[in-house]
């Protein structure tokens, strides 16, 4: 699929048009370059990534995506920041982000196409790997904040299951949702990731005997329905089993209201320190969110996380034996216009139910806007997705089926 292919630019020289990073490290660190001259036998050594700025980076400032937020370096490293450190990787830059990592979009465009979004809060990340200007980049998903800019830009995007990977030095607004991950060129580079971070051997990729498929969402762009079908028969073609999952699309519905109800709750009380000291710097909408969620009461909250955790058994159920689900990650390709990072409500039941997701990146559309799925396994099963999704993303690649979908760019 040579439309998938990496953009050939050369790197750093497209960063005035795309805005990837708001702030840069003049050169690594000379203690890094020495890291990175000797440590050869380290996993990453070498590499460069850019981190979300809403993560801390030693010598580098975090302002959350709030230009009038003091401009203090920070003394330490966040904990995945370190590990990656110690793995050889070398962070070069903190990458735009929606005003905390919420929905404000920063001034990062898509690197496919200038006019078009790259989705977010995790912008400026997707549209650095996407380019090619680092290795990886790091970024948080509370709602949709990884798959969406991963799809619209084009690369493979992972959230782990929730509190796979520590948080400090993390800004956590919404306590139960937040969580850190990454994006990177392809899956095996996502795969070594977590193979640093969780210190296991990555596995080899394998091909699942059963899926079930989550596509019934309404409101899918006619060029996302051609795609999920030529994937369905893809796997079909594979002998491997497809349960449809339509019929507890009511299930995927209420999670998605029970994220709404629990994102205002967490993050008004997340943002409250900040707007308390800090207001007059925040959106208008940020505010109100703020205020909305300081209305809703404790104890409509906890009534809200019991139905959470009835619906994640429920999901679990229906899902059986299943090893893995398919959905789609967007309603279509990256939407024209920088003033919205597109809706995240195809990730939201995922990022509710704590279980680990990937984007997938499959092929581009007429325009030469790339599209795919959304891969989710269940809870911990983090390795085996990353294995699955080799195998599912080779199995497309060799598709006639795709190839001959009215969605694949000539």
């Amino acid at each position: 699929m040579g439309c998938m292919q990496q953009l050939t630019k050369p790197a750093w020289t497209k960063e005035a048009d795309i805005q990837a990073f708001a702030w840069t490290a003049p050169e690594p660190a000379p203690d890094a370059q020495a890291q990175a001259q000797t440590g050869q036998t380290l996993p990453l050594a070498g590499q460069t990534f850019g981190v979300k700025d809403v993560i801390d980076v030693q010598d580098m400032p975090t302002q959350f995506g709030c230009a009038g937020m003091p401009l203090q370096h920070r003394t330490w490293d966040a904990t995945v920041v370190a590990q990656l450190r110690a793995a050889g990787a070398l962070p070069v830059g903190k990458t735009v982000t929606a005003e905390f990592a919420y929905s404000a979009p920063g001034p990062t465009r898509n690197p496919w196409n200038l006019a078009h979004t790259p989705g977010g809060s995790s912008s400026g990340s997707a549209a650095a790997v996407a380019a090619g200007m680092v290795d990886f980049a790091l970024g948080t998903q509370t709602g949709g904040s990884i798959v969406r800019p991963a799809a619209f830009c084009g690369v493979v995007g992972f959230k782990p299951s929730f509190g796979l990977v520590h948080r400090q030095g993390m800004l956590v607004t919404a306590e139960t949702l937040d969580t850190i991950g990454w994006f990177t060129p392809d899956i095996a580079s996502s795969a070594q990731l977590l193979s640093v971070i969780t210190q296991s051997a990555p596995l080899l990729p394998r091909t699942p005997k059963k899926v079930a498929w989550a596509a019934a969402l309404p409101g899918l762009l006619p060029e996302m329905q051609h795609l999920l079908a030529a994937v369905k028969k893809t796997l079909h073609a594979a002998d491997i089993a497809v349960q449809d999952m339509s019929a507890q699309q009511h299930v995927l519905d209420a999670l998605a209201h029970v994220h709404g109800l629990t994102v205002r709750y967490e993050l008004a009380r997340g943002m409250l320190g900040i707007a308390s000291d800090h207001g007059h710097l925040l959106s208008p909408n940020l505010q109100n969110v703020i205020r909305e969620g300081m209305a809703q009461d404790t104890a409509s909250y906890w009534m809200t996380q019991q139905q959470r955790h009835a619906l994640s058994h429920t999901w679990l159920h229906a899902v059986g034996d299943a090893e893995l689900i398919i959905a789609p990650s967007t309603y279509g390709p990256a939407p024209v216009g920088l003033g919205t990072t597109g809706s995240s409500l195809p990730n939201r039941p995922w990022s509710v139910l704590g279980w680990p997701c990937v984007h997938v990146p499959l092929v581009c559309n007429a325009q030469g806007l790339p599209m795919g799925v959304q891969l989710i396994a269940k809870p911990a099963a983090d390795a085996d997705l990353l294995a699955m999704a080799q195998s599912i993303q080779a199995l497309c690649a060799d598709s006639a089926m795709l190839q001959g979908s009215a969605c694949i760019s000539a």
